[in-house]
């Protein structure tokens, strides 16, 4: 029998502080995050650097989610996905997919409208340049 399996102890304080229904905003949220990130690569450096990088993909993941959740009506949802550059046919498909907010956090046209790029500019930092500090 197969189980499955839970999550990995370094997420569950970045998942209490990504929680999906907090009800702040997502430059807030960055910011705590922020500082569990620094810590993260503080202590696992160079060690763990494979899982430094997993866990990065991870939290950008999971901020998508996070904003997805909480544009809540599809309205809202296609017009921001619209305002953050994503073409319309993308953005309708995003917004009447039946997929979950984790699922769709890996999506194309979620991805085109919060980049790795944005991320940065949000204000997250990216786990290499915290490990090469």
């Amino acid at each position: 029998m197969h189980r499955r399996q839970g999550r990995r102890p370094v997420q569950a304080p970045g998942a209490r502080v990504t929680g999906r229904h907090r009800g702040i905003d997502l430059e807030r949220m960055i910011r705590e995050l922020a500082s569990y990130q620094r810590g993260w690569a503080g202590y696992f450096g160079f060690s763990q650097w494979h899982e430094l990088q997993s866990l990065d993909g991870w939290i950008r993941r999971r901020l998508r989610c996070v904003v997805w959740v909480q544009w809540k009506t599809r309205g809202r949802r296609y017009h921001e996905l619209r305002r953050l550059g994503v073409p319309g046919p993308a953005a309708s498909e995003a917004v009447f997919s039946p997929k979950g907010p984790w699922r769709l956090s890996f999506t194309n046209a979620l991805h085109r409208a919060f980049t790795n790029a944005r991320f940065r500019r949000l204000g997250l930092p990216p786990m290499a340049k915290l490990v090469n500090a």
